[in-house]
């Protein structure tokens, strides 16, 4: 799974996304997942209108 992950971020980048809209996990363990979770609900970064 990690190989097709840095494909869809070098799809992203390509395409030009927001960078707002990439949340970098590689420093966050899978234990960590509600951390992920609250930070995307709780950083306005992340909302799209």
């Amino acid at each position: 799974m990690g190989e097709r992950c840095l494909e869809l971020v070098k799809e992203f980048e390509a395409s030009g996304v927001d960078h707002r809209f990439l949340y970098d996990t590689t420093q966050i363990g899978p234990t960590q997942i509600e951390k992920i979770i609250n930070e995307v609900k709780r950083n306005p970064a992340f909302t799209y209108l």
